[in-house]
């Protein structure tokens, strides 16, 4: 892990870190990137609560996702997700547990929070041959929200 500070261009630390803020643009762009009619497993918001609401409602996730940006902490319901158990196809015995597979519906706050982070922090992502290119793929799996 070490490997991932060192290869980040100084430039780009600096630049990035002097203004850790995000504003509400940067909610608002993150909002419209998310699909409609995907609900929350926790706390049963759906994504077109945050697609349909007013500006104001991206200025106040703004100063949040700022102030966790700064302060470096977060809140454990942006990572914690569902998991939901689906049946792999229509014609599989129910009984057996290797029929199904696992979904996770995850916050929606923390998908937005996501999106905002890949969007403003994505210049500072190396995608060199000095780092595994396994591990961090052209699309990330937050874009697929």
């Amino acid at each position: 892990m070490q490997g991932i500070p060192c290869s980040l261009s100084q430039s780009c630390i600096s630049d990035t870190m002097s203004s850790p803020m995000v504003c509400a643009g940067d909610v608002l762009s993150a909002i419209r990137h998310l699909k409609p009619d995907k609900s929350d497993g926790n706390f049963q918001l759906h994504c077109n609560h945050f697609l349909n609401a007013c500006d104001e409602l991206s200025q106040h996730i703004a100063l949040l996702f700022s102030a966790m940006l700064v302060h470096g902490c977060a809140v454990g319901d942006l990572v914690s997700c569902t998991l939901i158990h689906i049946p792999k196809g229509n014609n599989t015995n129910a009984t057996v547990s290797h029929n199904y597979r696992g979904i996770a519906l995850s916050s929606v706050f923390g998908k937005i929070f996501d999106l905002v982070f890949l969007n403003k922090f994505s210049d500072c992502i190396p995608l060199s041959s000095s780092l595994d290119l396994n591990l961090i793929t052209p699309l990330p799996c937050a874009l697929w929200y």
